[in-house]
C-alpha cells in the first residue's frame, strides 16, 4: 500500500522520538490515527517536502512534546542551506527542503494530534489570526477522519475521471437497473457515492453527529435537502401543486434540522423543487425583456393580476404559478428568519437562472432589512455573471436592503454546452478557465471592496479552488476586514477539506455544504458532483494528492507537502 502512496521506504535509519515519557500509543488522540514505535525513513526524498511542519520550538514540556512536539530523523546534510528558527538559532536545509537541526543531521517533525491541549473533547479551533493560512497540512485537512473515509474518497474521484462513464452517467444508470435491478444499483450508489458527497444521509434525524464533528473542527453547515425537478410535464395541474407543496415543506423541514446545528446555521433551497421549470423559463424572458430591474417586471405582473393583457412573456396562469411559488418562499422566508437560519436559492441552469434572480431580489428586499435571511448564488464561470451581480448589488442599494452573495463557479458546464450546441448558440460559459478564474476573483473583490466601503452585504465565497480562497483571505486583509466580517468560505462536504478545515481552524466562516435526502432524490446532485470532477479534474488532484499524503502520513508520521 505504501508504494501507491510515496517512494520506496529504507528501513536503515528510524525514527525517534524526542523527549516523550508516553508510550507511543498515548501520543495519538486519533484513535484511527496510529503509528508504531520504530517509523521507516524515506530512502530518496521526492522534490516536494514538509512546509510548516518543519518548526523548531525548544523547551518543550514532556507532555506538548507528546501533543505537539517535534521528531528527528537522521538524514545526510549534502547540499544544506542556513535557516533560521523561530527562536533565532541557525537551522539548515537540506537539499530536499527539510529542515535539518542545528549542527546536527536532525530533521524535524511535528508530533501528530488531532487536539488543542491533548483533548479530544476540545475545539480543534484557534484563535483568529491574521497569520497566512496553511493550506498544506493534510493532517489538519482530515482530521478524525478515519483511513476507510480516506480510501472511498480516492475510490470515488478515481471514478469521476473516466469521462464516457460520467458523461453517461444516467444512461448507465438506467442500463444497470435493467440488468441488475434497482436495488443492487441504489445500493451500489449509497455505498460509494451518496456515502462521500452526502454522508449517506437521507433523513434529518441523522445529522447531530456530522454537525458535532464539523463544529468541533471550527466549520458550519449549509444544510442543503436535494429535490428538484426536471419537468412536470406528465403531471396534472393538482398533481404538480401537491407535489410543489410536499418539497416546500421538506425544505422547511430542512430550515429546522439547521437551525439545531451549533454556530451559524445555513440552509440551501432549488426553486426548481417548488415550481415548474416552464414558469421560470418564462419569468426569465420577462426579466431580461426588462433590463432585469425589479420594479419594472414587478409592476408589469401587477397589471397582469388586475386584468391587463399579458406582455408576450408572462399571462394570468403565469402569474398565478408565480404568486403560488412566491407564498412558499415566503413561508420560508418567515421560517428562517424566526429560526436565525440563512437561506441560500441555489443557482440553476441560465434558461432559467433570471427567473430565480427576480424572485430571489424580492426575498432579499422583503426579509434582508434588518440581517440577511435570503442570499441568491452566482455562477462565475457565466460571462454575464459580473455584470449581473454590479446591477444587484445596485438594486440592493437602491432598495435600502442587505445585499446577499454566495460565488460559486458554476456546476451546468455539461447541460449548459449541449443546449448552446443544439440551438446553434454561443456557449455562455466562458471560453477558457483562466477567463472563468479571473472573473471570479473579480466577483469576490467588487463585493469585498463595497463591503470595505460601507454597503451592506455578506458574501459566501464558494470555491475548491485555492488559489481564488488564498486572494480572498489577502483581500480581506488589505481591506482591513478581520475573520469577523460576514464573509464566509464554503466548500462541498466529500471535496477540499485541506481548505475548509484549513480556514476553520484559523478562525474564519468556514462552511461545508451537505446534502442529504431520499437518494432517488439526490441522483441528479450526484451526477453534477461527477461530471464536475471529471470536468475539472485537474482541481480534484489535489484532493487526491492530499489523501495519498494522509494516508502515507498516518502509516509513516512522516508529512510530505507539494510545492504549488
Amino acid at each position: 500500500m505504501l508504494r501507491l502512496l510515496a517512494p520506496r521506504l529504507s528501513r536503515r535509519n528510524t525514527l525517534a522520538l524526542v523527549g516523550s515519557s508516553l508510550p507511543v500509543s498515548d501520543r495519538f488522540l486519533n484513535p484511527v490515527d496510529r503509528q508504531s514505535e520504530v517509523n521507516p525513513q524515506p530512502a530518496g526524498l521526492p522534490s516536494s517536502t514538509l512546509a510548516r511542519d518543519t518548526r523548531y520550538e525548544p523547551g518543550l514540556t514532556s507532555h506538548q512534546q507528546a501533543t505537539g512536539g517535534l521528531h528527528p530523523v537522521h538524514l545526510p546534510t549534502s547540499g544544506a542551506s542556513a535557516l533560521e528558527n523561530p527562536s533565532g538559532a541557525l537551522l539548515a536545509r537540506h537539499k530536499s527542503g527539510i529542515v535539518l537541526g542545528e549542527g546536527s543531521r536532525d530533521a524535524y517533525f511535528e508530533h501528530p494530534s488531532i487536539a488543542l491541549n491533548g483533548n479530544p473533547a476540545e475545539s480543534y479551533l484557534e484563535r483568529p489570526s491574521s497569520e497566512v493560512v496553511d493550506f498544506e497540512n493534510t493532517q489538519t485537512a482530515y482530521v478524525g477522519r478515519p483511513a476507510s473515509d480516506l480510501m472511498l474518497g480516492l475510490a470515488v474521484f478515481k471514478m469521476c475521471s473516466f469521462r464516457s462513464f460520467v458523461d453517461n452517467a444516467d444512461v448507465v444508470l438506467a442500463t444497470m437497473n435493467r440488468c441488475f435491478g434497482n436495488d443492487l444499483v441504489t445500493w451500489a450508489v449509497r455505498q460509494t457515492f451518496f456515502t462521500h458527497f452526502c454522508g449517506g444521509i437521507e433523513q434529518a434525524s441523522q445529522l447531530d453527529s456530522v454537525f458535532d464533528r464539523l463544529h468541533r473542527a471550527g466549520i458550519g453547515t449549509i444544510l442543503f435537502y436535494s429535490a428538484e425537478l426536471e419537468s412536470t410535464s406528465h403531471m396534472t395541474k393538482q398533481e404538480a401543486e401537491k407535489l410543489f407543496l410536499e418539497n416546500a415543506q421538506e425544505l422547511i423541514g430542512s430550515i429546522h434540522a439547521a437551525s439545531k446545528a451549533p454556530g451559524a446555521r445555513f440552509a440551501a433551497i432549488k426553486l426548481t423543487a417548488m415550481t415548474d421549470h416552464n414558469l421560470l423559463t418564462k419569468l426569465t424572458e420577462a426579466f431580461i425583456n426588462k433590463g432585469r430591474n425589479l420594479k419594472e417586471l414587478e409592476a408589469t405582473v401587477d397589471a397582469i393580476r388586475s386584468g391587463e393583457p399579458g406582455d408576450g412573456h408572462l399571462n394570468l396562469e403565469d402569474v398565478e404559478q408565480l404568486d403560488a411559488l412566491y407564498t412558499k418562499v415566503q413561508e420560508i422566508g418567515r421560517t428562517a428568519s424566526e429560526l436565525g437560519v440563512k437561506v441560500f436559492i441555489d443557482a440553476e441552469q441560465t434558461w432559467i437562472q433570471p427567473g430565480i434572480d427576480y424572485v430571489a431580489l424580492k426575498a432579499q428586499r422583503q426579509f434582508n432589512t434588518s440581517g440577511v435571511v435570503f442570499m441568491n448564488t452566482y455562477q462565475c464561470y457565466l460571462k454575464n455573471s459580473h455584470g449581473w451581480l454590479n446591477d444587484d448589488l445596485e438594486t440592493a442599494r437602491s432598495n435600502n436592503f442587505i445585499f446577499g452573495g454566495k460565488l460559486v463557479r458554476g456546476a451546468y458546464i455539461q447541460a449548459e454546452k449541449k443546449r448552446a450546441d443544439k440551438m446553434g448558440l454561443e456557449s455562455p460559459i466562458h471560453n477558457e478557465k483562466l477567463h472563468t478564474d479571473e472573473n471570479y476573483d473579480r466577483c469576490v473583490e467588487n463585493i469585498l471592496e463595497s463591503m470595505a466601503s460601507g454597503t451592506s452585504a455578506e458574501m459566501v465565497v464558494a470555491s475548491h479552488n485555492c488559489t481564488s480562497v488564498e486572494k480572498a483571505v489577502g483581500k480581506m486583509s488589505a481591506l482591513g476586514l478581520g475573520s469577523n466580517a460576514p464573509v464566509y468560505f464554503a466548500q462541498l462536504y466529500g471535496m477540499a477539506d485541506f481548505l475548509t478545515y484549513s480556514l476553520g481552524r484559523k478562525g474564519y466562516k468556514a462552511m461545508k455544504l451537505l446534502s442529504y435526502g431520499p437518494i432517488q432524490k439526490v441522483l441528479p446532485f450526484l451526477i453534477r458532483r461527477a461530471q464536475e470532477n471529471s470536468s475539472v479534474l485537474g482541481g480534484v488532484g489535489t484532493d487526491i494528492n492530499f489523501m495519498k499524503r494522509e494516508l502515507f502520513r498516518r502509516a509513516t508520521g512522516i508529512s510530505f507537502v507539494q510545492q504549488r
